[in-house]
């Protein structure tokens, strides 16, 4: 049923127990995502460098303390115009979820059906690049192979009632 995105499976092997197992749908795609406890035994830790701190911002989104940065991917031509693509389709989408308030025996028509889909479609384009950079800094970051890693802790919250910071932190 591809209107509930996700739906939640517990299996358990002979082998190895399988924790958590995920079937999801994102608007394109389906993923089938897993966790299992293997019996074999956790290698030692391998870390030689130094403890790192990460530093959290929105100029720059993120800042390490051995001098790696994360730019605020936001800023960037790409996500702008993906997010104004965004805003325009959701605005169609709007157009037909009101049409279909108006007439009851239309519960949801075939047309906001396929805009629905193309909005999940952009929606997910966005949180890929997002995600995708974010997994590159987290990449150059553990090949340092850090003992540590410390981040900033920030009331989010808190922050996000100051209505000129909240939309830039809920998207960071």
């Amino acid at each position: 049923n591809y209107k509930d995105p996700q739906y939640k499976i517990i299996i358990a092997n002979e082998e190895n127990l399988i924790n958590r197992l995920t079937v999801k749908f994102d608007g394109k795609y389906w993923y089938l995502i897993g966790a299992y406890k293997n019996s074999a035994a956790i290698p030692a830790n391998n870390a030689v460098g130094a403890n790192i701190g990460i530093d959290v911002g929105l100029n720059k989104l993120a800042v390490a303390s051995n001098s790696e940065v994360l730019l605020n991917i936001n800023k960037t031509k790409q996500v702008k115009k993906i997010k104004k693509k965004l805003k325009r389709v959701q605005r169609s989408l709007s157009r037909k979820q009101e049409a279909a308030k108006s007439s009851p025996a239309i519960n949801k028509s075939n047309n906001y059906l396929k805009q629905l889909l193309e909005f999940n479609k952009i929606h997910r384009k966005l949180v890929n690049l997002r995600q995708n950079a974010i997994n590159q800094f987290i990449a150059k970051l553990v090949k340092t192979k850090p003992t540590k890693v410390v981040m900033e802790d920030l009331n989010v919250r808190r922050i996000k009632k100051n209505g000129h910071l909240s939309r830039a932190i809920g998207e960071a």
